[in-house]
């Protein structure tokens, strides 16, 4: 359980709930957790979604970089981070048939409100919405009996309500994609603030390069000859990338000092 700026009580569980905490869906979204709450905020961070316009808390930066790739993925609608599970008596009975103790305050002893680091939305092949749980933690966190216990009972809860859940670690975060993600987000964020005109010219003139020239010296190229600025032309570039106008392997790290190829762009 995190630790928190304050101490769990009936009164501030009642308090978020009239904050109406862990409901709406996408704008209107609000989180059980948020940064603010946290004594120690870490590796914790705000976000702005480029899909959802909203301010999005996540606690780590594992949190951070499934985001990024979720948010990233065409068929996925709606992302509700730190989710709580609101019917606490259900988890209480979950614990108590499992044998576990219920996650707790553990000056007040108030049971928490247990909650899922992701509930996501997502269209599937028939079009159909559908919606899963997961959870995010570091391998090296699912050694300890604690952390296993705690995560059963998320397993059980969601089992009962026939939602999907799963753990995702580490290994299941592909870390050069969410950091190209990373970058790549801040065009779109500000894509109405960049000239359209270069863009759509370097996407017209992309037909003509040959697929093994490298990315770099056919974008100098490109500016010697046609005059733009080198700058406009690379944040071009990647508005074309964010935006997905040319196809681009993002599961290498971004180095414009490669070929085309290898990226797989090119004729």
């Amino acid at each position: 359980m995190a630790r928190f700026n304050y101490e769990l009580t009936m009164a501030k569980i009642e308090k978020f709930k009239n904050e109406r905490r862990g409901e709406g869906d996408l704008e209107t979204y609000k989180p059980w957790i948020t940064v603010r709450d946290l004594a120690s905020k870490g590796r914790s961070s705000r976000e702005f979604g480029v899909k959802v316009k909203r301010e999005y808390h996540l606690l780590s930066d594992l949190e951070r970089y499934f985001f990024y790739i979720a948010e990233w993925s065409d068929n996925i609608v709606d992302i509700k981070e730190q989710f709580p599970i609101l019917e606490r008596e259900k988890t209480m009975e979950i614990a108590e048939i499992l044998g576990f103790k219920h996650p707790k305050d553990t000056k007040t002893k108030v049971n928490a409100v247990v909650t899922v680091d992701f509930l996501i939305s997502f269209k599937n092949k028939e079009g159909e919405i559908k919606t899963v749980g997961r959870s995010i933690k570091p391998s090296s966190e699912l050694i300890k009996k604690r952390t296993i216990e705690k995560l059963l009972i998320e397993k059980h809860y969601f089992e009962s309500i026939g939602i999907d859940w799963a753990i995702v670690t580490e290994r299941e975060i592909n870390k050069n994609l969410a950091v190209n993600i990373q970058e790549l987000r801040e065009y779109l964020l500000r894509e109405n603030q960049i000239d359209k005109g270069v863009t759509d010219f370097l996407l017209s003139k992309m037909k003509t390069l040959s697929k093994e020239g490298v990315i770099m010296e056919d974008i100098k190229h490109i500016s010697q000859v046609e005059g733009f600025r080198l700058d406009e032309l690379l944040t071009a570039l990647k508005v074309l990338i964010a935006t997905k106008q040319i196809p681009f392997n993002l599961n290498q790290r971004l180095d414009f000092n490669k070929t085309w190829s290898f990226y797989k762009i090119g004729g």
